[in-house]
C-alpha cells in the first residue's frame, strides 16, 4: 500500500500483479506508485518535513522516485534525510544506484 497524508492511497504490490518489477512473489505496480508518491513528494515545501516510511526494494525500483528523494537531502539544496533497513536485514543494490 502507498499512501499520502491527504488520503490519496494505492496498491504499491500483491502477488497477483504481474510486474516488472517483481520483489519476490509480489509484483509493483510502479505506475500507481509514481501517481501518488511524486505529486506528494513535489508538494513539500522548502525547508518543510518529508517522512517516507518503508524505503526499500519495491519504492526504489522507480528511477523517478529515486531522484525526487535525492534532491530531498542536504546535497540537493533539501534538508531531508532517510533510512532503510540496516544492510544485514535487507539488501537493496538500487538504493546505491
Amino acid at each position: 500500500m502507498v499512501e499520502t497524508l491527504s488520503g490519496d492511497r494505492g496498491v504499491l504490490a500483491h502477488v497477483a500483479l504481474p510486474g516488472p518489477p517483481r520483489v519476490g512473489r509480489y509484483g509493483v505496480d510502479l505506475q500507481a506508485f509514481e501517481r501518488i508518491a511524486l505529486p506528494a513528494l513535489a508538494a513539500s515545501q522548502p525547508g518543510g518535513v518529508v517522512v517516507v516510511d518503508e524505503l526499500g526494494k519495491m519504492e526504489l525500483a522507480s528511477a523517478a522516485f529515486r531522484d525526487v528523494v535525492r534532491c530531498c537531502g542536504p546535497g540537493c539544496g533539501g534538508g531531508g534525510h532517510g533510512a532503510t533497513a540496516p544492510p544485514s536485514v535487507h539488501r537493496c543494490p538500487q538504493a546505491a544506484a
